[in-house]
């Protein structure tokens, strides 16, 4: 894996900070890693930071990527990821979320945050 992940348990949820360049094989397996985290630590909700992640990631990476992460859910039940405002479209959340994945996409990790401490909320924009 390329990337750099730096993980920390924040007490109702886990947080991974993610540094290093875009690939759709590197974001599989950050996928793979948060959820094997979250039940590691036994936490039900996951925040990840990617925007330290360089390069664009394509619209049909960000379909398969929201698919994925539904079916590998595990007993994640929610799902915020803070990424760089020109990076966000919503594919990734629309997707994740219809598949059952209840998940955020914000520019603004204070939104994001307080989203997946929500009790009852669905997929949200900010």
């Amino acid at each position: 894996m390329q990337l750099d992940l730096n993980f920390r348990d924040e007490g109702d949820f886990l947080s991974c900070i993610v540094c290093g360049a875009y690939s759709l094989a590197d974001f599989l397996r950050l996928a793979d890693r948060v959820f094997a985290e979250s039940r590691r630590r036994g936490l039900a909700r996951a925040f990840v930071d990617i925007t330290g992640v360089s390069g664009d990631i394509p619209q049909i990476d960000r379909y398969r990527l929201g698919i994925y992460c539904a079916e590998k859910r595990d007993r994640l039940s929610r799902l915020a990821v803070v990424a760089r405002r020109e990076l966000i479209n919503w594919m990734f959340e629309n997707v994740a979320t219809n598949r059952g994945l209840s998940t955020c996409v914000s520019a603004d990790a204070a939104y994001a945050q307080t989203w997946l401490r929500a009790e009852g909320a669905s997929s949200a924009r900010g």
